[in-house]
């Protein structure tokens, strides 16, 4: 699926009927759960019984994570605004999806986390790197990056995650839609 997220911003990003993308989740609870790690991690090069010696595995770990970067990081290269409605939950690649839009607003129920900590993976694939530029305070950085604390919408609003928080999803899309 996140493969198909690099071909839809570049095609986006070049269709001059597009002059705004909106993102956010299509129900109510969630502007994302983050990534499937049973699927990302399919594959040969997750894979135990790979016949892969060490490093040619670590490679192809090497260039499947950079394969997943540039998916997220073609949201940041899109030539068009990319505006953010983040609610509900929000945690992990909600984090790397986010920071990588033009605007963020949230919803007052939006939960968010940089929950790689929790299974023992860094946040590579574009939060590490983003999330610093986005708040200028590197002590919170670290502590929400390194614990995995959840935080609310007022807090993301407080250090500048968010622009904006509103009462509730629907509330959100319709200003920024107008």
């Amino acid at each position: 699926m996140w493969l198909n997220l690099r071909s839809i911003f570049q095609s986006l990003s070049h269709d001059p009927s597009v002059r705004a993308i909106i993102l956010t989740g299509a129900g109510p609870r969630a502007f994302t759960s983050g990534l499937d790690i049973q699927a990302a991690s399919a594959g040969p090069t997750f894979s135990a019984s790979s016949s892969l010696d060490p490093a040619r595995k670590a490679n192809a770990l090497r260039r499947h994570i950079l394969e997943f970067q540039a998916c997220i990081s073609a949201l940041e290269a899109c030539e068009k605004p990319v505006i953010a409605v983040l609610h509900g939950v929000c945690f992990g690649l909600a984090m790397d999806i986010s920071l990588a839009c033009d605007v963020r607003i949230a919803s007052r129920d939006a939960r968010m986390s940089v929950k790689e900590v929790d299974i023992g993976i860094a946040a590579d694939i574009g939060t590490l790197s983003r999330l610093p530029h986005c708040v200028g305070n590197m002590s919170w950085v670290k502590e929400v990056a390194l614990s995995a604390r959840v935080f609310g919408a007022e807090e993301a609003l407080r250090v500048g995650l968010v622009s904006n928080v509103y009462a509730a999803k629907t509330e959100a899309v319709d200003e920024v839609c107008s």
